[in-house]
């Protein structure tokens, strides 16, 4: 009798296993974003993340002028702080559609 049992609740561990393995979820790049935007979501942006990005994007700006005399001597670095002080935070706040929060409207790198 418990040898059925132990034969019986293997099969069903294998089974378990060989589904798990079919029927894995499609990645993510297959999926639809702009289906999960949502009116909530729409309005956390608008209300929440849109001023945090307005306010991200001034502090970066007094953060940008004050690294100026450490990155004024040399062009790239001013292109690259500036990215990462303003243009970073101004592209998520004002370029991303509304409610969209993938990071794949992000700027490049300069």
């Amino acid at each position: 009798m418990r040898y059925w049992k132990k034969k019986v609740l293997g099969m069903l561990v294998v089974a378990i296993f060989a589904i798990t393995a079919v029927t894995t979820p499609a990645p993510a790049a297959v999926q639809n974003p702009r289906s999960e935007v949502s009116g909530a979501g729409m309005a956390f942006d608008f209300a929440i993340l849109r001023p945090l990005g307005i306010v991200t994007t001034v502090i970066g700006c007094g953060f940008f002028i004050a690294s100026l005399p450490f990155t004024i001597w040399s062009g790239e670095r001013i292109k690259q702080s500036g990215y990462n002080f303003v243009g970073e935070p101004a592209t998520y706040t004002f370029v991303r559609p509304l409610g969209d929060l993938r990071e794949s409207y992000m700027a490049k790198d300069p």
